[in-house]
């Protein structure tokens, strides 16, 4: 369980607990908590860079934030299929519709099977949408599927932070199985994978990450260059 404190403006200080459910629900919460006098108003959810987060982790306020604005740029892409062609529709599904599926997803995307489909679905319509268009040209769908664009996304950040080009502070996020053990093995370069009691925390962004990371053959996790990474690492998701 966390305690976090929200706002910054002493005249709107909020904070807000994260946990489990069954252990926030036993919490008394019915004495206000002060701190110099001032009452610090407990909220169940924030948004903080544009992500909503809420006390569970469950990350269902940023779900259906993302489903709107999904279902926007679906209404957006339909107004203009008669007006422009296909690759042209395609740059306005890049600009308006995946770059809010890819927007920290590293953090949200350890969505349930069932939300990550129904996210599927409204990508599917888009690419009908964009086949249907008046104005065809040479357009084809080389697009990612939403689960294969979080494992591109969560795998190129492991890629940065194992290459250190990430921010330092991420550096010791992750060990390799060689680092634990003298002996060399197959899985000997793979990322050691946290040790985790319960569910909820595997969706966790460095449990999930490192498994995904682990699924990926080991020449491309060692390419030199982020750019032959990505290229290389999208052609075997999509394969």
């Amino acid at each position: 369980m966390r305690i976090n404190k929200l706002s910054p403006n002493p005249e709107k200080t909020e904070y807000m607990i994260i946990g489990h459910s069954r252990k926030l629900n036993t919490l008394n919460t019915s004495n206000p908590l002060t701190i110099n006098g001032t009452d610090i108003k407990r909220v169940t959810k924030t948004k903080s860079l544009g992500i909503v987060v809420d006390e569970n982790l469950s990350w269902d306020e940023q779900y259906n934030t993302l489903k709107g604005k999904i279902y926007g740029g679906l209404s957006s892409l339909k107004k203009l299929k008669n007006i422009i062609p296909q690759t042209k529709l395609c740059s306005v599904y890049y600009a308006i519709i995946e770059s809010h599926l890819r927007y920290a997803n590293e953090i949200w995307g350890s969505l349930p099977k069932t939300k990550l489909d129904a996210l599927q679905r409204l990508q599917d319509r888009a690419r009908t949408i964009i086949e249907n268009a008046r104005l065809k040209d040479n357009w084809s769908c080389d697009w990612l599927s939403i689960e294969n664009i979080i494992r591109f996304d969560r795998s190129v950040m492991a890629y940065k932070i194992i290459n250190k080009l990430s921010p330092e502070n991420l550096w010791d996020k992750f060990q390799q199985r060689s680092s634990q053990s003298n002996y060399a093995t197959r899985h000997c370069k793979d990322l050691q994978i946290p040790r985790l009691n319960t569910e909820h925390a595997k969706k966790s962004y460095q449990y999930s990450t490192v498994k995904i990371w682990n699924t990926i053959p080991t020449d491309i996790r060692e390419l030199p260059t982020i750019s032959h990474f990505k290229k290389r690492l999208k052609e075997f998701l999509k394969s």
